[in-house]
């Protein structure tokens, strides 16, 4: 992933929207420049074309007409209100080249004041108009594009009002609505996100968020639906949905939902259909206060079904602007860090990468730094040449991180895995003292130093150990707890000429004096306070 040249051309407009190559190395550029007069009559649209070595071949230049006379064919020409003004505008480029014709679908705004999509199209072998291809969202907020196997090319935008939810359509507009979104016609706030397209072989594949009912304060979750490929009908098996649209009601079906937490939000979704039928998803998590937490990828079958669980990506961010590209077992996209710099991620996906899973760590206050085995197919990854680990949160009590990073082959290939640290678990023994008494005796169970206002001290105790008891292979109850800095104890009113009992038990940590992971709960105005058992011990058999 080293930079082994640079090609630097002239810009011919301001603003570059999108870029792209065919299969001779020819690049294209779809450049833009807002007219600010709004008198029209200059370029707004120029789509260039370049050899391998950044020389210029030719262009076609797209100037508007603002003289407005109503025609429905304006449309297709863009003169008159409908033209671009300023293209890029509250939406994206997006380009893909079928049969010939390069076709770029953009978001832009016109010199009527309104936004929406548009799309142009250029034959590459000589750079003339192709107006073949045509589809128009209004307020067409995000777009996506996609070269279909038949020849054809899909469209999908994300609308705020004709229509309001995400649309499919195919080279002259022959459309399909499979996902409509809550709200008021022209309400910016959708309460969803267009995430991507790809072609699976049941037919077109959308991927989006979006909140789940009418409450709006919902996170948005991740879903997907399965469109054949006529544009006809949804084909996925999943639920329907009934959302209000301007007060009337329109239903949904075949949505299979792929997250279901209300606490988080799914922003920032791209996708890529990888091999067949194995959906590639990116998409990136917010909490409750809109804040990013992580981002993730998974792969899921044309069914919903998850062939690779979700893994981090390590705090790498992803781009919901633009699509994934794949080549030879790498997924690649860009993100940047303000205006200037920009990073080129490249990753190995695949259901050939699998990880071990880790198993619970005993809390001991020390680091836990266990080891993952990592096999691409039936090759075992080494450590050091193909990869590296780091831990986080790998002391205390609670969920911890390895985080795995790839290294040359694997570069830029960033993953988190979790396992627990938890209560280490008691190992117990029993004995009758008497007819009607039981001794239990176990081992001790470390725990975080807590400070007992109480005493003024310190304990690395647990709160407490709970004693449950089964008599003659009945339910296990409750027979009472001990202070957690004991390890013995004798319970009465037992009759062991008539009955069989069998024992268990289980440390308690209450972190309410430990002063660490506390949280507050806004909603109920409490503060929250970890809490911990440990797994059950041993079950002793006494009779």
């Amino acid at each position: 992933m080293s930079p082994t040249d640079t090609i630097s051309v002239n810009k011919r407009l301001p603003l570059v929207g999108g870029v792209t190559c065919d299969s001779d190395g020819n690049y294209y550029v779809c450049y833009g420049y807002v007219d600010e007069s709004g008198k029209g009559g200059i370029t707004t649209v120029d789509i260039a074309k370049y050899d391998h070595s950044g020389n210029y071949i030719a262009s076609y230049e797209y100037i508007p007409n603002t003289k407005d006379t109503g025609d429905y064919n304006e449309y297709l020409t863009y003169k008159g209100g409908w033209a671009t003004k300023e293209p890029f505008g509250a939406g994206n480029c997006c380009m893909t080249i079928q049969n010939g014709v390069l076709v770029c679908i953009i978001g832009r705004g016109m010199y009527n004041g309104h936004q929406s999509s548009a799309v142009y199209a250029v034959n590459t072998s000589n750079m003339t108009q192709n107006t073949s291809y045509f589809t128009y969202s209004s307020h067409s907020f995000n777009q996506r594009i996609l070269s279909a196997s038949d020849g054809t090319v899909l469209f999908a935008d994300h609308g705020d009002a004709y229509p309001r939810g995400f649309k499919l359509s195919k080279n002259e507009d022959n459309e399909i609505i499979p996902f409509h979104i809550n709200g008021t016609t022209g309400d910016n706030d959708t309460y969803a996100e267009l995430g991507g397209i790809g072609e699976v072989s049941s037919g077109y594949v959308l991927i989006g968020s979006s909140i789940k009912s009418d409450d709006k304060k919902s996170g948005k979750q991740l879903f997907m639906q399965v469109v054949s490929k006529d544009l006809r009908r949804v084909v996925s098996s999943g639920t329907s949905r009934s959302v209000k649209i301007d007060g009337r009601s329109v239903s949904d079906s075949g949505v299979i939902w792929l997250t279901d937490n209300s606490n988080y939000s799914i922003r920032n979704i791209s996708t890529y259909v990888i091999n067949n039928d194995e959906i590639l998803i990116m998409y990136e998590r917010f909490d409750s206060d809109n804040k990013y937490v992580d981002s993730f990828y998974e792969i899921i079958d044309p069914n919903g079904k998850v062939t690779q669980k979700p893994l981090s990506l390590g705090g790498v961010r992803t781009n919901g602007r633009e699509e994934l590209k794949y080549s030879n077992g790498y997924v690649y996209w860009t993100t940047a860090s303000g205006e200037k710099t920009a990073q080129i991620h490249r990753m190995k996906v695949g259901k050939s990468i699998s990880i071990s899973s880790v198993p619970n760590h005993a809390y001991s206050g020390k680091t836990r730094k266990p080891d993952v085995v990592i096999k691409d197919g039936s090759k075992t990854l080494t450590s050091g040449s193909d990869y590296k680990l780091s831990y986080e949160d790998n002391t205390e009590l609670g969920t911890a991180a390895i985080k795995i990073t790839g290294k040359n082959d694997y570069a830029n290939w960033s993953i988190r895995v979790y396992f627990n640290i938890v209560l280490g678990t008691p190992k117990l023994t029993a004995s009758k003292a008497s007819n009607t008494k039981l001794t239990l005796k176990w081992s001790s169970v470390k725990c975080p130093k807590r400070y007992i206002w109480e005493t003024r001290s310190y304990s690395t105790s647990p709160t407490s150990y709970t004693i449950y008891i089964s008599a003659n292979d009945g339910v296990y109850k409750k027979a009472g707890t001990v202070s957690g800095s004991k390890t013995s104890c004798t319970l009465k009113k037992f009759d062991f000429k008539n009955n069989s009992y069998k024992v268990k038990i289980r440390a308690y940590f209450d972190g309410k004096e430990t002063y660490s992971s506390i949280d507050y709960d806004w909603d109920s105005n409490k503060w929250i306070y970890p809490q911990f058992y440990s797994a059950y011990s041993n079950v002793v058999s006494v009779k």
